[in-house]
């Protein structure tokens, strides 16, 4: 625990190494163990000494020369930085004695402190952790559902066959998991980009099936994440130190883009004692299983980061052959239950026989499965086999069938309301209600 630590401290300041010194470099650069600096102080080497304090590695650790780089770098950035935030300070203090008139142009460029720090979080991406209390220490979108946490050994997706389509992979991989969530449970069927598709960005791939999603600050990230599902990050910076800091990572992440843009999926977040950090994972490796953590607002990782408007409540996730009815979109019982009786028409009966291949005893005790599809949603489906058919009346039919899933979840629309959502976590709470068997309280999201 204590080398994780070192090692998100170290990241952060070797992001930090990689800029130019300036008096805003230096004012990130403390931050990191002095969170709650004022711009006044940057000048105090008390805070320095805090910051080099904290690069704690031992010297038996597999972290010490890194550790020892850094620290060495660090002392010449530092004087630079120190240099550049006197002279800034000089040529303020010059200005403000010569400025006699207090305008409101003046009074705009003086922030408070606190002013300041949160206008250059809002551009940087950075909050204090314990800023939005509506929000949990610690979220994974790929946890909080168990079928997700199952099925994360097999990605959603189909292989690429260039690593030039990164993009395509990353927009794809991102709606087949969300596609899971609403299905409730890992697809069958999953979707991947197709002839022009391979070479166009997450922007244009999440435009064309349905629209973009734009997240501009943390916290719009983060509700995202908890009501929705995983998002994109198509500006994090794949910089040499991170992809050297942990020998996986050369496996996981395309090195030939080292320095330079890497789409990747952000799941979640983690609270760790030197402040926020959001879990990514990288499609380029062959098992999403390894998850990683970047500090938040460090490698541009929350500078861009977009998710599609699309519920996918459309889309198909499952195989055939399908037998489709009307369900009353406020009726999820179905959803969770063993059974479900069905009433259809004569024509209907046909395409049912149709889908079990013609015969309905033979189908029955066969257990032949067929997938039953609400021709409302279909992504709401789920497999099941024929147990009993029965005249009802007119030209109407009872059609009895039992399902059989694997990772049951219940299939529960995530969609975005118009009047907002509450902040419990959506994931759970249905989770919680199926377990409970609440069929009448179990939330609808969909139009």
């Amino acid at each position: 625990m204590k080398n994780r630590l070192a090692e998100l401290i170290l990241e952060q300041i070797e992001a930090v190494l990689e800029r130019e010194p300036s008096e805003d470099a230096l004012f990130d650069l403390l931050r990191i163990a002095s969170p709650k600096i004022s711009r006044e102080s940057l000048t105090d080497e008390k805070l320095y000494k805090k910051l080099i304090l904290q690069i704690d590695v031992n010297k038996k650790s597999s972290l010490y020369e890194r550790a020892d780089k850094v620290v060495k770098a660090l002392d010449t950035f530092y004087k630079e930085c120190l240099k550049d935030a006197k002279q800034t300070c000089t040529s303020k203090t010059k200005k403000e004695t010569s400025t006699t008139s207090s305008s409101a142009a003046s009074r705009k460029r003086s922030l408070s402190d606190d002013e300041r720090t949160e206008e250059r979080s809002k551009k940087k991406g950075k909050v204090d952790p314990l800023s939005s209390k509506k929000f949990p220490l610690n979220f994974s979108a790929l946890e909080k559902l168990p079928f997700l946490q199952k099925q994360r050994a097999k990605p959603f997706r189909k292989e690429l066959s260039k690593k030039e389509h990164l993009e395509a992979d990353v927009a794809f991989q991102c709606i087949n998991l969300r596609g899971a969530i609403v299905h409730g449970r890992g697809p069958s069927v999953v979707y991947n980009a197709e002839g022009d598709d391979k070479e166009k960005s997450v922007h244009k791939i999440f435009e064309k099936n349905g629209g973009i999603n734009s997240l501009t600050s943390i916290e719009s990230i983060k509700d995202e994440l908890m009501k929705r599902g995983p998002v994109v990050s198509t500006s994090f910076r794949l910089s040499e130190s991170f992809l050297e800091s942990e020998t996986s990572r050369s496996r996981h992440f395309d090195k030939k883009l080292k320095d330079k843009v890497h789409p990747v999926l952000i799941v979640g977040w983690t609270n760790t004692a030197i402040g926020e950090a959001w879990n990514i994972i990288s499609t380029t490796a062959k098992k999403a299983t390894h998850v990683h953590q970047v500090a938040f607002g460090q490698l541009n990782i929350d500078e861009d980061c977009i998710a599609p408007n699309n519920n996918f409540n459309s889309w198909t996730w499952q195989e055939g052959p399908f037998f489709q009815v009307e369900i009353d979109k406020n009726d999820s019982k179905w959803l969770v239950e063993d059974k479900l009786n069905v009433v259809v028409s004569s024509e209907q009966l046909c395409e049912l026989s149709t889908a079990v291949g013609g015969d309905f005893v033979q189908a029955a005790n066969e257990r032949k499965m067929f997938t039953l599809q609400n021709i409302r949603k279909p992504a709401h489906s789920r497999s099941c086999y024929l147990q009993k058919v029965s005249f009802f009346t007119g030209d109407k039919w009872n059609v009895l069938v039992k399902f059989r899933d694997e990772n049951v979840g219940g299939n529960v629309d995530i969609d975005r309301d118009d009047d907002g959502f509450d902040n419990e976590d959506i994931f759970l709470r249905v989770q919680r209600r199926i377990r409970m068997r609440r069929y009448d309280d179990l939330y609808d999201f969909g139009d």
